[in-house]
């Protein structure tokens, strides 16, 4: 059935396993056309995982993100995702002579994210039609904002002069401001097949793009991106072990604790009794400084969450130690269980905080960025001539000004036209004739 599998990735995989990642994750395809019949009998496999990681079973970390089979020929893309990448947005380019499947993974703690865009050009496709499809591909990876990797089959001899195709695609590359990136024969009768391309100016490769084992009559190709995890919040603390005081010795050093009543000078005073305690504590319990992570806090994480999280834990841990069948469903099973019950807590956590907020929309607004992790930085007016010092004096003064420039020209207030009573005054009494008008 597979005549032909093509891998971009740089670990050296054998074709069974290959095989294997496309057939027991075909449940995890998120295309409801790829259920309607079989897999096409030619298909290209693009693998994007960590730099650092070490596969031990490959249907253990991977899941089939994206796949491509339009047309009706026997080349398809599959699309195979680490489950280390956190984030996948799966889309897909409108091509007339191509299968096109475009991947962005994305880390969930960093906004940095590379595109790739695979290509399969079918060897009985129109080769000018392709080159639109090629050149279509190369205007959306312009003008997208994130750094594009295309990358595919393009079944053309590049870089033989003597290929009037390739030498098509090698001026259209030229002109677009592109370049390629693999270096040596993609088959095995010295062709170079497989093409890793991407802008001139700027690009994600991290190493030369090179053919490495050789899968039927292809070679798989290594390709290592630039895009590095990014390194997790450090802040430095200072603590106090309290709970390992005895209460018993602290109350009696606090009994012994003895001040100078004569001292007049509070100020003297405070300062002294605060010395004496500061030295009891550190005796008991003396200060501590450490490094920690700061990582984000999920509001909605519940107690029923850690356990089902636990429980999936130990089913994966037998699941890999036996490799069994069975344990792996059981595992698939409560993953699903967990990944829904944590969906529930958090709609219900968003939907009880916009409930409270009624219609108070600056709450609602905050609620809106911290769904969508963005977050608001207070922006000062730049200052290019003066310190920040200076700048403060000059803001401070602006607004004094103006208030005493609003109290210049404020309108007097008017006269009190309220009429004098003539006569009036209150009465003096004596103690006698208080008690006799209470009498």
């Amino acid at each position: 059935m597979y005549d032909d599998v093509e891998l971009y990735d740089k670990f050296r995989f054998r074709r069974h396993d290959i095989l294997t990642i496309v057939d027991e994750l075909r449940d995890d395809l998120e295309y409801p056309d790829t259920r309607q019949g079989p897999l096409p009998a030619t298909l290209q496999v693009v693998l994007i995982c960590d730099a650092d990681m070490r596969i031990m079973n490959c249907t253990a970390i991977c899941q089939v993100v994206g796949f491509s089979a339009r047309f009706q020929n026997p080349e398809g893309i599959a699309a195979v995702c680490s489950i280390r990448v956190a984030t996948k947005i799966i889309d897909c380019v409108n091509t007339r002579a191509s299968e096109t499947l475009s991947v962005t993974p994305r880390n969930a703690r960093t906004s940095c994210t590379t595109r790739v865009i695979v290509m399969c050009r079918p060897p009985n496709s129109c080769f000018g039609t392709f080159l639109d499809d090629v050149s279509t591909v190369l205007l959306i990876a312009g003008t997208h904002p994130t750094e594009t990797v295309v990358c595919g089959d393009f079944n053309t001899k590049y870089g033989e002069p003597t290929c009037t195709d390739a030498v098509n695609l090698a001026d259209l590359l030229d002109t677009a401001g592109f370049t390629q990136h693999v270096t040596g024969a993609t088959h095995e009768r010295g062709s170079k097949l497989d093409l890793v391309i991407t802008a001139k100016t700027s690009h994600p490769i991290a190493t030369a793009v090179k053919p490495i084992s050789q899968i039927t009559d292809r070679y798989a190709v290594e390709c290592e991106l630039l895009q590095s995890k990014p390194s997790r919040l450090k802040r430095h603390i200072t603590y106090r072990r309290q709970s390992a005081i005895n209460k018993n010795i602290f109350a009696a050093d606090l009994r012994l604790f003895n001040l100078n009543a004569d001292e007049a000078d509070p100020v003297v005073l405070l300062a002294a009794y605060d010395t004496c305690l500061r030295t009891i504590i550190d005796a008991h319990a003396p200060l501590m400084s450490r490094t920690i992570t700061v990582r984000p806090t999920t509001l909605w994480h519940t107690k029923d969450l850690t356990e089902v999280k636990q429980a999936l834990r130990r089913a994966e841990r037998l699941w890999r130690n036996s490799s069994l069948s069975v344990h792996r469903h059981i595992f698939k099973d409560r993953r699903n269980i967990f990944r829904k019950l944590l969906k529930t807590a958090r709609s219900d956590y968003y939907r009880s905080e916009i409930s409270k907020a009624g219609g108070n929309m600056r709450f609602i607004y905050g609620i809106t960025d911290s769904l969508l992790s963005r977050k608001v930085n207070m922006t000062l007016p730049e200052v290019a001539d003066e310190s920040p010092s200076a700048f403060a004096t000059r803001f401070q003064r602006y607004f004094k000004d103006k208030t005493e420039v609003l109290c210049q020209n404020r309108s007097p207030l008017p006269a009190d036209d309220t009429p004098t009573v003539v006569g009036a005054h209150f009465d003096v009494f004596e103690h006698a004739g208080i008690c006799h008008k209470i009498v």
